[in-house]
């Protein structure tokens, strides 16, 4: 029997793919199944080749890590040994090879000399094969990517694009659809629909980037640059 068409964003930080099968704990096996041949440069939208999604390069494959950091932040809180070895497990899995993984997808598709995350004004784009973004899976991207991933550490021209990004996001709503108030779903930028939609509360998250993150991982290291000569969607 195939199996279904899955996202990588319904594999959880732990390594299960949601097929039945576990990862050991370094996440090694997950890792092999996003990264075949080792290559970490960037991960598919959807992991079938022949699937069209396979071509996409997306930015919310980082977003399910706000789970496992405020986890583990909500438990640093409890009384001591209350939460037994889950702690330490949280901790392990969040600087293991997978989110190191997750991190240079991140910084790859940031900082493609082709800006096929990006729109034109600086705004990010969700996906590189599609002009449809949604601010509440921004908020929720750039605030993994800010203070979990901590990507203006690893690399110093994210927080300029994360900047840019930020007043672009801002003249979306301000300019774009300010006649309709709040929206949550833009095409290149212009609003079109999903106004007044619930899900844009997660843009409380940008209030929250600036103060103590939840949790605070090892520095990363600086990553290596990325080649200028290959697009994110080849």
């Amino acid at each position: 029997m195939d199996m279904p068409v899955r996202s990588n964003m319904e594999i959880d930080a732990y390594g299960s793919t949601g097929w039945g099968c576990s990862a050991n704990p370094s996440g090694a096996f997950t890792f092999t199944i996003l990264c075949p041949g080792g290559d970490i440069s960037s991960i598919p939208a959807v992991l079938e080749k022949n699937n069209p999604g396979y071509e996409s390069r997306i930015l919310p494959i980082a977003e399910s890590l706000v789970y496992p950091a405020y986890w583990l932040g909500l438990m640093k809180s409890w009384p001591a040994n209350s939460s037994g070895d889950a702690v330490e497990m949280l901790q392990k899995n969040l600087q293991g090879s997978l989110v190191a993984a997750v991190r240079r997808h991140t910084l790859r598709l940031l900082t493609d000399p082709a800006g096929c995350n990006l729109f034109a004004d600086g705004g990010l784009k969700l996906s590189s094969t599609s002009n449809n973004s949604w601010m509440s899976k921004i908020a929720i991207f750039q605030f993994v990517a800010r203070a979990i991933l901590r990507m203006e550490d690893a690399d110093p021209r994210i927080a300029d694009i994360m900047k840019n990004a930020d007043a672009a996001h801002t003249r979306w709503q301000t300019d774009g659809s300010g006649y309709w108030a709040c929206s949550d779903q833009f095409v290149s930028g212009e609003a079109k629909g999903s106004r007044y939609y619930p899900r844009i509360i997660t843009a409380a998250l940008w209030l929250e980037e600036l103060e103590k993150p939840w949790f605070t991982p090892e520095r990363p290291a600086k990553l290596k640059s990325i080649a200028v000569d290959r697009p994110v969607t080849s």
